[in-house]
């Protein structure tokens, strides 16, 4: 894969592309978006780029370099991931006792460092110790999701690289390359995924088509129901613990969708255009005021969530709540 193979990101493309042919490279980048915006591949690119034996065309794939690369074999190219929770010192030892030893078959040495935001920070420490006075054959690639966590000084010495949001036209042409040929899958993707294409990959799976058409229906069967419809919903809720954070987002974008019809009634501006009409018919059972406090409770949820606090007993207050809102 090359840089143009790659799509969207043409800002970054462009700069990573003009530093190489330039040989104006920096010891260390960071490469900064949340997660599920392609920076570990892209990085990858840099990364085969930067070893490649083609400095006109890098990377070109065809090159001894290139080859070993693709197959995984570059004896100069080295990543680093969390293992369980977080990279902890001894990992980044590991790379300051390699770094110094000089490349084996390119002019550099690449390192990328996978979810960087989870080094603790002795690891952090230990890192910035080889930020500081890095070999001049090296580079490190930090690849992360929250920069609050990062030592300023580890950030000062870094090149930052910032990932913008996905086009939706962007966002479909990736899947479409990914055989998802659905029009209507497509467009809901490139409109639910919020320009974030790992999160368009998500949504055009059978699991969260399922679980969306779930939530919409009982979202919509609110009005009127008793005690064991919502115990049936927080024990279906509570087993797709894994992706409870879209489960959020499809009923955060519901709700958003109603506001959406009652302010304005524009359809165009619809999240869940495709179920416009259950939209429209569900919009009395609102007031603006009832969709903000429900809106409300879902962030404080989503908090909650974060925090660790017990997800029964969170989606159980959660959806309590939508049913005081609806039936009060």
């Amino acid at each position: 894969m090359n840089f143009n193979d790659y799509i969207g990101q043409e800002k970054i493309k462009n700069a990573l592309n003009d530093m190489i042919k330039t040989n104006k490279l920096s010891h260390a980048y960071m490469f900064e978006g949340a997660d599920g915006m392609g920076k570990f591949t892209l990085a990858k690119i840099f990364a085969q780029a930067v070893l490649c034996e083609d400095t006109i065309s890098a990377p070109c794939g065809k090159c001894y370099s290139c080859i070993k690369f693709s197959s995984n074999n570059h004896p100069d190219f080295y990543t680093i991931s969390p293992k369980g929770l977080s990279i902890g010192v001894d990992e980044i030892r590991k790379l300051q006792d390699n770094i110094i030893i000089k490349p084996i078959e390119s002019n550099k040495k690449v390192y990328i460092i996978e979810q960087a935001d989870k080094m603790t920070e002795q690891a952090q420490n230990c890192l910035l110790k080889t930020l500081e006075e890095p070999p001049g054959n090296s580079l490190v690639i930090l690849c992360l999701q929250n920069t609050a966590v990062m030592l300023k000084t580890i950030k000062s010495r870094c090149i930052s690289v910032k990932f913008d949001v996905y086009k939706a036209n962007e966002i479909k042409a990736v899947l479409k390359m990914c055989d998802v040929k659905n029009e209507e899958v497509l467009e809901l993707a490139s409109t639910f995924s919020q320009g974030i294409l790992g999160k368009a990959f998500s949504i055009v799976s059978e699991e969260f088509i399922q679980v969306r058409e779930d939530i919409i229906n009982f979202l919509c069967s609110l009005s009127g129901s008793g005690i064991e419809d919502l115990l049936k919903t927080i024990s279906y809720l509570d087993s797709k613990k894994e992706i409870i954070e879209d489960v959020l987002d499809i009923i955060s974008s519901w709700y958003r969708d109603l506001a959406v019809c009652k302010a304005s009634g524009n359809e165009r501006l619809l999240i869940n255009f495709d179920k416009k009409d259950i939209i429209f018919k569900n919009i009395e059972d609102y007031s603006q005021q009832d969709i903000i406090r429900i809106v409300k409770m879902i962030e404080e949820s989503r908090r909650d969530i974060r925090r660790n606090v017990n997800l029964p007993m969170v989606l159980d207050n959660m959806l309590i709540g939508f049913w005081e809102v609806v039936n009060g």
